[in-house]
């Protein structure tokens, strides 16, 4: 059906809906609209939500039924205006009656969030031009010496065994009670305790290859940031404050999870601190804007450049997750892993200077 509404944009991406229902679209809600409001009134004799429509308008008047009819209706009629008007709306609407009388058409007002427009910068050439600050990373002879002296520290302490010291006895504990001649020699011996290797050369080998791949990450990761700060510098976008508190709670969740894995009481946490929850919110607030912009723009880069996660990356992905969390709702795992997906795909393909 085609709508009557005018549509204004307000800041913060949202839009503000104004409409009029005729009169007879309210009274094919009424009886919805009688059972609603008598669920929530008591009446000596009956039972909530069976109490007879004439005695519940004894009791309550027209005005409860009327504007819960109002409200069936409008909530009817705005999903018609979103489709026919192309609102990507999200989160809750605000809803405001702003004419309301038996018989007479009901005019309204609703203010809803939308999904913002995003205008990207050209992000291609930001990559390209933030790939020349990475830098080659390699693994010093003084790291690895270093790291095998901490292998050798740690299997003289193991072998040593706790210590324990005499009553009144001043005791030093850990690395201080290792001298340099308590060390095991660095041959090939000492390699084959460590794992599996028959020489001190293989043992050596692989410990570089394991720091090279972690500074090469590293390194990776700092990159990576580099491009997209720049890219959210340059990226024109209103952020509707249902996306940043939405941010805000999955952070406030994590941190309320971390907490609880250390059996620490949120509240006492909180005390501790001498800091509230929306203190907490406050702080955090300009990193929840970032990370929101940040997921959006990777989003809309991976909708730019078609880089979905395929059937074949998401399933070993969801299988692994539901194996080790069997209560996990297997339809927010997989919205979960396809996002981490996809958004690896977006960073390879920016770290790649926009090649796929």
């Amino acid at each position: 059906m085609s709508t009557q509404a005018k549509i204004q944009t307000l800041p913060k991406s949202q839009v503000e809906i104004t409409a009029t229902l005729p009169a007879d679209m309210l009274e094919k809600y009424r009886a919805q609209a009688v059972k609603r409001v008598a669920e929530n009134v008591k009446i000596d004799g009956f039972r909530k939500g069976e109490v007879p429509e004439k005695i519940l308008v004894a009791k309550v008047g027209e005005t409860p039924i009327l504007e819960e009819m109002a409200y069936l209706a409008v909530g009817k009629h705005y999903v018609d205006i979103l489709m026919e008007h192309k609102i990507d709306a999200i989160g809750r609407p605000e809803i405001t009656l702003t004419k309301l009388a038996v018989g007479n058409p009901v005019e309204y007002k609703i203010v809803t969030a939308v999904l913002p427009e995003i205008k990207l910068p050209e992000y291609t050439k930001i990559a390209e031009k933030n790939l020349k600050e990475k830098k080659t990373v390699t693994v010093e002879d003084a790291e690895m010496e270093k790291t095998l002296l901490q292998l050798r520290k740690m299997r003289a302490e193991k072998e040593a065994g706790p210590h324990t010291c005499e009553e009144g006895e001043e005791c030093s504990h850990g690395k201080d009670e290792i001298k340099e001649e308590d060390l095991p020699v660095l041959d090939d011996a000492f390699a084959q305790t460590i794992g599996d290797f028959k020489t001190v050369d293989e043992l050596t080998a692989k410990i570089k290859e394991n720091m090279l791949v972690e500074k090469e990450q590293k390194e990776s990761d700092r990159v990576r940031l580099l491009i997209m700060d720049a890219i959210l510098e340059k990226t024109a976008v209103e952020l509707p404050d249902i996306i940043v508190e939405h941010e805000l709670d999955t952070m406030m969740h994590r941190m309320e999870g971390d907490i609880a894995n250390m059996g620490i009481k949120t509240d006492d946490y909180l005390q501790h601190i001498n800091k509230t929850r929306e203190d907490l919110r406050n702080d955090w607030r300009p990193d929840a804007e970032k990370r929101a912009l940040m997921q959006m723009v990777v989003t809309k880069i991976a909708e730019e450049e078609k880089l979905q996660a395929t059937e074949e990356e998401l399933l070993p992905e969801v299988t692994k997750v539901m194996e080790n969390y069997k209560d996990a709702d297997e339809q927010h795992v997989r919205a979960y892993v396809d996002q981490v997906v996809t958004n690896q795909k977006v960073f390879g393909f920016l770290e790649k200077g926009g090649k796929k």
